[in-house]
């Protein structure tokens, strides 16, 4: 199936024609079936906007019929979508939200807030936000699967984030569509790692242009 999705997703690319990959979609693009859970997971999502990817993660849990998870990070620095993250805190255990965007370095960075989903670090930005390696603030926490959807900062996070990967091999799942050279770019970066992961590609349904690398160490 990833063979093929990868082939669709490029012809659509090309064509503009969608039809390409409609038999390919799945329901969950991030927790297809191909994704190990257990009780013991420690999930962190990056770019986690009003922590959508949170709940689904705690609904596939459910359905699996896998008893709760050990802990969340949500890194996500847009105040309009943190103030929905905290809401969220209030009804799930052990979710810790971190205000900042994930990135190759520890600095500041413009940013264009206020865009849902689409909220983004651009020169033009005019606001301002602080980005953390993964690799300082989560340094001594066991992850067992990262989520990343940051609308084109996603291999700079995962540069910033190379040694808890390569100490942990947590599963990944990453979004391939903000930038032309993702689509090689991020799986390229992950194989060279040389940490024995199984790639696939997935596409979730009403989202044609999103294709996703779900990375799963063997």
């Amino acid at each position: 199936m990833s063979k093929q999705l990868m082939i669709a997703f490029i012809n659509q690319r090309i064509s503009g024609d969608f039809s390409y990959c409609e038999k390919l979609l799945v329901s969950s693009r991030y927790f297809d079936d191909i994704v190990p859970l257990t009780e013991n997971e420690i999930f962190v999502d990056v770019g986690a906007y009003t922590g959508d990817s949170i709940i689904e993660f705690t609904q596939v849990l459910k359905q699996r019929k896998i008893n709760g998870y050990n802990a969340i990070y949500a890194f996500e620095p847009d105040v309009k979508n943190l103030e929905k993250l905290n809401e969220l805190k209030k009804t799930l255990k052990n979710l810790n939200i971190i205000p900042k965007g994930a990135f190759s370095e520890n600095k500041i960075l413009h940013f264009s807030s206020g865009k849902g989903k689409s909220s983004q670090i651009t020169d033009s930005g005019k606001e301002s936000i602080e980005v953390v390696k993964m690799d300082d603030v989560l340094k001594n926490i066991p992850v067992t699967f990262i989520k990343m959807d940051i609308q084109g900062a996603d291999i700079a996070a995962l540069y910033g984030a190379e040694e808890l990967i390569k100490k942990n091999r947590p599963t990944l799942t990453l979004c391939l569509c903000h930038r032309p050279d993702d689509l090689f770019a991020v799986p390229k970066y992950i194989k060279n790692l040389d940490l024995n992961y199984k790639f696939y590609f997935r596409m979730k349904e009403n989202l044609y242009s999103d294709i996703a690398l779900v990375a799963v160490p063997r």
